[in-house]
């Protein structure tokens, strides 16, 4: 218990450390042009003040064009880190829901992905005394990502995101912080710069809606079958819808059991590291040279069992791709629902005119 106090200190201490520090992300569109099937996108993105605020790990960045595919939407909130103790993604103070990290009824299309600077930048420039002086503080990144054509015409948020990991060869715990900007757009091919605002990074909200003035309805049947040619469905397609709904909401459920178990695996490996546990220690290091014995002279697979940094980076990169499809199932749940829902209301509103 003295031995968790002691590390749950120098964690608490890192994160005080690292809270001063001001690091920042931003982009620039360059061009937007029609080719083919896609908006190809074209632009940079930089992340700045890098060395800020404690011993630096890595820096990871992600562009994304998010689009919301309903009147009811929300935008993702711009989450400002991940506690290992907690297992969340802080948010004002708290908590980050699901819906408040992936968003409600948006389509995501990544533009860019990668590493500003890859782990471990203390070492790689120098060590401890030499990386700040040989660390690059600003880094700029070029890229090229796409897309697709039957989105044009949309409104659309550009959202990128900065993974800012300090910890060091003392760190009993990796401080992990993330920064945001943001800019709304209309979809469609242009040569005109496009940059965030400057304050961008303090906007979590999504734009509700004004409401529409009511209007008596005299025709709904009318309307709901207005509706289902507007979501290219009929009656004969309830029985399938429902098949398709029950399926995806099996999906969703598999995917949030596999996320969690990655995470568990992960957030082991972050307690190995910190030395949490010299009995699992143990055990894990008997496991490890048994999978070394079944790999073979692979270099790749070796240096992923030896390095836990690289583990951890496979780890993040199964753990997003795992959230982009959970992210993609459920907005089609939410699609599938409303679909079998103007079928059904259609249904009784013709039976009630019989």
């Amino acid at each position: 218990m003295k031995k968790l106090s002691v590390f749950l200190l120098f964690f608490l201490l890192s994160l005080s450390v690292f809270a001063g520090g001001k690091p920042g992300i931003t982009f620039k569109i360059t061009k937007i042009e029609k080719s083919g099937d896609s908006l190809i996108f074209t632009g940079e993105v930089k992340g700045i003040n890098l060395n800020s605020g404690g011993i630096p790990e890595y820096d990871h960045a992600g562009l994304y064009c998010e689009i919301p595919v309903s009147s009811n939407y929300i935008y993702p909130v711009f989450y400002e880190w991940y506690g290992i103790a907690t297992n969340c993604y802080g948010y004002k103070g708290g908590c980050a829901t699901e819906e408040q990290i992936h968003g409600k009824n948006i389509k995501s299309f990544t533009l860019y992905e990668g590493f500003l600077r890859p782990p471990n930048v203390w070492y790689k420039y120098g060590g401890l005394g030499q990386w700040e002086k040989k660390a690059p503080d600003t880094v700029k990144v070029t890229f090229t990502g796409k897309v697709p054509l039957e989105y044009m015409g949309k409104k659309a948020r550009i959202h990128v995101l900065l993974k800012h990991v300090i910890g060091g060869p003392n760190a009993a715990w990796p401080g992990i912080s993330y920064y945001h900007k943001a800019k709304e757009i209309t979809l469609k091919p242009t040569n005109s710069v496009i940059v965030p605002a400057p304050n961008s990074n303090n906007s979590n909200s999504s734009p509700k809606p004004k409401p529409k003035p009511h209007k008596p309805n005299t025709k709904p049947c009318e309307k709901l079958k207005k509706k289902m040619n507007e979501l290219k469905v009929n009656e004969n397609m309830l029985s399938d819808l429902k098949w398709q709904l029950d399926y995806a909401i099996k999906r969703v459920k598999w995917s949030k059991d596999q996320i969690k178990k990655l995470k568990k695996k992960r957030d082991g490996i972050f307690l190995s590291i910190a030395g949490y546990s010299p009995y699992k220690n143990l055990v894990d290091d008997i496991n490890r040279i048994k999978r070394l014995s079944r790999i073979g002279p692979n270099y790749g697979l070796v240096l992923q069992e030896m390095d836990d940094k690289v583990k951890l980076e496979n780890l993040d990169e199964t753990i997003h791709a795992y959230e982009n499809a959970l992210h993609d199932d459920e907005i089609e749940v939410e699609s599938l629902k409303e679909k079998i829902k103007i079928i059904e209301e259609y249904k009784k509103c013709r039976e009630k005119k019989k």
